[in-house]
């Protein structure tokens, strides 16, 4: 049977070559266009986790994903570590804005240069220095790498000039951070700041702190979010995202299906004298089926195999192109599609393959 099956492909090398390649597509969108969204916003919310922090305390009602304001005066800081005593080691205020680089918006991050470490976790100034005034800029490795920043260029943040003083380690939380007090004097808002990243003193307590502070009189119209739930707070606000997700793995496998439905029905139409000899030296109705379900399965394979090449090389090629792009390819969603789409084809070929199976072999025998 099997050898029949690549008989059968290896004769029409163009349909079987055009089969392949169209599951293969199927799979290229599956793999790619998700791991694209889903990379990109794992990417943003494992950076914002590299922060030396277990919690996020911000005003209530403010969504960190979309909002860019500064609702919080920066005395609440010392107000919480008064409040809360040792559970809480540090509070580090930060300011949050929005610049355009490279034709897409960049977060930017104002902070006190002295809470780089906090912010940074270990990760280090890998070219040049940390800004020690307002006129100065750190931008992380990959933003540098995309937009071939040196040291001494020039970016703006709401048309104001900040120098590019030094290049971030990949993996800081934002691709820009400057000093809190020129983002302040942007907006005009002195001693304001967005949200604070909270160190809890204590690891087995961060839940625990995390219901407490919105439960203080003080603090009852603060949000906090666990810095590990960072992924859903950008699913949140992303509602469409599973959807979409949903939407890229139907249509791979509905290509995948229709594919083998017109590839499979075409060949049994043209095989319909072959059909006839093999039913009339004593072919079985489910030998021919297995013939075509067999035939369909292995153009699948090809183009599930091919895909996973051609999904592999289109991510290389895209994060190349664009540093700040993350195209993600886990093995999950790749058994997932993988799968989907051997099985799509494996029910398009049932149809081509009863129509196959129930020809008549005295008419299959005398078709033109």
């Amino acid at each position: 049977m099997k050898h029949l099956s690549i008989a059968n492909l290896v004769k029409r090398p163009v349909r079987t070559l055009i089969s392949v390649l169209a599951v293969a597509v199927g799979v290229v969108m599956g793999l790619v266009l998700v791991g694209m969204t889903e990379g990109s916003l794992g990417e943003v919310a494992r950076r914002m986790q590299n922060a030396d922090a277990d919690l996020i305390v911000h005003a209530r009602g403010y969504d960190l994903v979309t909002d860019f304001s500064a609702p919080l005066d920066e005395r609440e800081g010392p107000l919480l570590k008064e409040a809360f005593g040792d559970r809480i080691a540090y509070a580090v205020p930060v300011f949050v804005d929005r610049m355009i680089w490279l034709n897409r918006g960049h977060n930017v991050f104002g902070i006190h240069p002295e809470d780089f470490p906090r912010v940074a976790r270990g990760l280090r100034i890998v070219r040049g220095e940390l800004f020690h005034d307002t006129s100065g800029m750190v931008v992380d490795e990959r933003l540098a790498a995309e937009g071939n920043i040196a040291l001494g260029d020039t970016l703006s943040v709401r048309g104001r000039a900040f120098t590019v003083t030094g290049v971030a380690e990949t993996g800081v939380p934002v691709r820009a951070m400057v000093h809190i007090e020129a983002l302040r004097e942007i907006e005009n808002q002195p001693g304001r700041v967005t949200f604070f990243f909270v160190k809890s003193g204590d690891p087995s307590g961060r839940a625990a702190l995390a219901r407490d502070i919105p439960g203080h009189p003080k603090f009852a119209d603060r949000e906090v979010v666990m810095l590990g739930d960072y992924y859903k707070v950008l699913a949140g606000s992303f509602r469409g995202l599973h959807q979409f997700i949903g939407a890229m793995v139907a249509v791979s496998s509905g290509i995948s299906f229709l594919v083998i439905l017109l590839a499979m029905y075409t060949t049994v139409v043209e095989r319909t004298r072959e059909i006839g000899i093999l039913k009339a030296i004593g072919a079985s109705k489910g030998f021919i089926m297995r013939g075509v379900i067999v035939e369909s399965m292995m153009l699948c394979a090809g183009g599930v195999v091919l895909g996973i090449g051609l999904s592999v090389a289109t991510g290389a090629v895209l994060t190349g192109a664009f540093p700040q792009l993350t195209v993600e390819l886990t093995v999950k969603r790749t058994l997932l599609v993988s799968v989907l789409g051997i099985v799509a084809g494996a029910v398009g070929a049932l149809y081509p393959a009863v129509i196959a199976a129930a020809r008549d072999p005295v008419q299959a025998l005398t078709y033109e």
